[in-house]
């Protein structure tokens, strides 16, 4: 009884019911708006005004060193009660418009106070008028960061570990015994090879899991089984998948960096109709509290990211992305991205990785040669600082760089994104250190 009257005190204290007077529309929705037409649907993201003080709730579970249990928890239940007391009246007016058929798509979220609707230009004019939503945006389509080619090395052999696995002294943590046990890794990428003999034997679904509870796909949610959605045979995310934790037992070769590591994953970035930011918001959800309760570990650890939202604005301050991202982090989840390939030039970093919250969120990777002297950085790779503001830390990005992996068994599609999943030997150092 104590525990609940406790978490009910803490979830009231860490609201925010602040409003202001009209609502914000970002610059290519107010683009879209102004080429309407009265029958036109446009699927469009609604961010309440009443929302969860996140990140002060974040500090505040810092400052006491709390538990990751009770962290995920608190962060799940305060959202989720959010959610629940705040967005009735405008569910209510949605599902009338809905009747008419002039909301084709409706979904509540309560990672953040927002709601997704695909509707008409009547209704998404008259929501501009009113007085508890904070700031309407386009769900437009995510890409991925643009690829690179530069050359490889030789092909990892049998028995043999991937040249940028002793770069990040990956091998050097696996010897005095991290390596990745008991953790849990997760991208939010192009979907998984499922039955890919490196990565079959830890997906959790093979372990005791439920499936649903093990993989996510917003188009297809009968999907029993991971599959790589990708077309033209880059499979990225296998790869990405790979590097973070494949390991062929029947050959021995390691490409990842935390072989005994479980994962789970979610297709959605670069998938045909699932390439939206709603979809990939949807996947951080779900991956917060895979089966719904809030009590049980399940979420993963790390959640590594390869796209980005070119066209969005004000990510740095009221977009959907900086709540979305801190209620994540909050909950005790390590989000991690690629910086980006748009380099050479500073302040590059794709969009929204430039977010910087704090000197570790949103927390980006830049990309060294690893098969070069001294690991020059590739020039393609994203420069910072960051574009958003702040002073010192603040601007430093991106916070780390890693090697691309120049080869191996899971593919040989080189991206600056793949850097990111050898950051993965830093959580697991941080990890053993804290267990």
């Amino acid at each position: 009884m104590k525990r609940k009257q406790l978490l009910l005190l803490i979830l009231l204290c860490f609201v925010s019911s602040a409003f202001a007077q009209n609502v914000q529309v970002t610059e290519r929705l107010s683009s879209k708006m102004k080429s309407f037409n009265p029958l036109q649907y446009t699927r469009v993201l609604i961010l309440l005004k009443d929302r969860v003080d996140i990140e002060s709730l974040d500090k505040h579970l810092y400052d006491i060193n709390a538990p990751i249990n009770y962290r995920a928890e608190l962060v799940i239940k305060t959202l989720k009660n959010k959610a629940e007391n705040t967005q009735a009246p405008l569910l209510t007016y949605l599902t009338y418009e809905q009747g008419y058929g002039k909301v084709r798509e409706l979904i509540s979220y309560w990672i953040t106070n927002m709601i997704f609707i695909d509707a008409t230009s009547d209704v998404i004019t008259e929501l501009t008028k009113r007085s508890d939503i904070e700031v309407m945006d386009l769900d437009a389509e995510l890409e991925m960061d643009k690829p690179y080619d530069e050359k490889p090395a030789p092909d990892i052999g049998i028995e043999s570990v991937e040249t940028g696995l002793k770069v990040i002294k990956a091998d050097s943590l696996w010897r005095i015994g991290i390596t990745g046990a008991g953790r849990t890794v997760m991208n939010i990428d192009g979907g998984v090879n499922g039955s890919h003999p490196a990565l079959s034997p830890r997906w959790w679904g093979n372990n005791g899991r439920q499936w649903y509870h093990s993989w996510y796909d917003p188009i297809a949610p009968v999907s029993t089984t991971p599959f790589d959605c990708a077309t033209g045979g880059t499979y990225h995310g296998t790869h990405t998948m790979g590097i973070m934790c494949g390991r062929n037992s029947s050959t021995g070769d390691t490409v990842g960096v935390a072989p005994d590591a479980y994962w789970m994953a979610a297709g959605v970035t670069d998938c045909p109709g699932a390439s939206y930011p709603s979809m990939n918001i949807a996947a951080y959800q779900w991956a917060m509290d895979p089966d719904s309760n809030a009590v049980t570990m399940d979420m993963p650890d790390v959640i590594s990211c390869s796209w980005q939202d070119p066209t969005v604005t004000d990510e740095c301050t009221t977009s959907i992305y900086r709540s979305t991202l801190t209620a994540v982090e909050a909950a005790g989840i390590a989000v991690v991205f690629s910086a980006g390939n748009s380099g050479p030039g500073a302040s590059t970093i794709t969009k929204p990785k430039n977010i910087n919250i704090d000197s570790v969120n949103v927390f980006c990777v830049g990309n060294v040669n690893g098969n070069t002297a001294g690991y020059p950085i590739s020039s393609s790779s994203s420069r910072g600082p960051s574009l958003c503001g702040g002073t010192g830390t603040l601007l430093i990005k991106p916070e780390v760089s890693a090697p691309e992996p120049a080869s191996g068994q899971l593919g040989r599609d080189l991206h600056i994104h793949q850097s990111a999943e050898h950051q993965w030997h830093l959580r697991m150092w941080q990890a053993a250190l804290h267990s």
